[in-house]
């Protein structure tokens, strides 16, 4: 990979690793869902992403639950936060509507 510099001066200046070509692929960032991640379907704690994809609402609905105090859960440390399966599963039950 040749550079074409303005000054001559400028080309001393590059360092080696600049001068290389690198053929590794870009890296990409992957994001696990719930339903790629490996699980028996049971999970006893969940966060409020796999509790989302679990009952198909949005994030919001969950951490909103959550700050009404409708939906049980705990905090861990400052931000992060977690449900118990059951805790979903009573909410999601009261909040269902009796078939007519």
């Amino acid at each position: 990979m040749f550079t074409r510099f303005a000054f001559p001066a400028q080309r001393d200046r590059v360092a080696k690793s600049e001068c290389t070509l690198s053929l590794a692929p870009p890296r990409m960032r992957t994001v696990k869902t719930w339903a790629d991640t490996p699980h028996d379907g049971n999970a006893v704690w969940m966060t409020p992403h796999e509790a989302a994809e679990y009952l198909h609402v949005g994030v919001d609905t969950i951490y909103d639950a959550c700050v009404d105090g409708r939906l049980k859960h705990t905090k861990l440390g400052y931000r992060t936060i977690r449900v118990k399966r059951v805790w979903i599963d009573e909410w999601a039950e009261s909040h269902a509507e009796p078939r007519r």
